[in-house]
């Protein structure tokens, strides 16, 4: 029967690697490894900007078109003539003669 060697654990060997390479190369590595996960971090929030900036755009633009329409229909709606023919035709309105003016003073 053979001895079984025991397995160097994992933490071992990063220390003998450590070790034989330098310890500058093992900062370098976490150095590096942080810079890419802080480029994919920022790129995400990039990302997830850009939609929340493009969503709130298109809500932008529909509530102009929103106040246009409004504008508009409040254009229609006060428009002198209708408002004559509205007063003529549903109230029973009429304009006032010189000989149905009436004034009145306040004492």
């Amino acid at each position: 029967m053979s001895a079984r060697r025991p397995t160097p654990s994992l933490v071992r060997l990063i220390l003998a690697s450590v070790k034989s390479v330098g310890f500058g190369v093992l900062v370098l590595a976490l150095l590096t490894f942080s810079s890419a996960v802080l480029v994919v971090w920022s790129a995400h929030e990039t990302r997830m900007a850009r939609a929340e900036l493009e969503k709130l755009e298109r809500q932008r633009d529909e509530l102009d078109n929103d106040y246009r329409e409004l504008k508009l229909a409040q254009a229609a709606l006060a428009e002198h003539s209708r408002v004559d023919v509205i007063a003529k035709q549903k109230l029973d309105m009429e304009r006032v003669s010189a000989e149905n003016e009436k004034v009145v003073q306040h004492d």
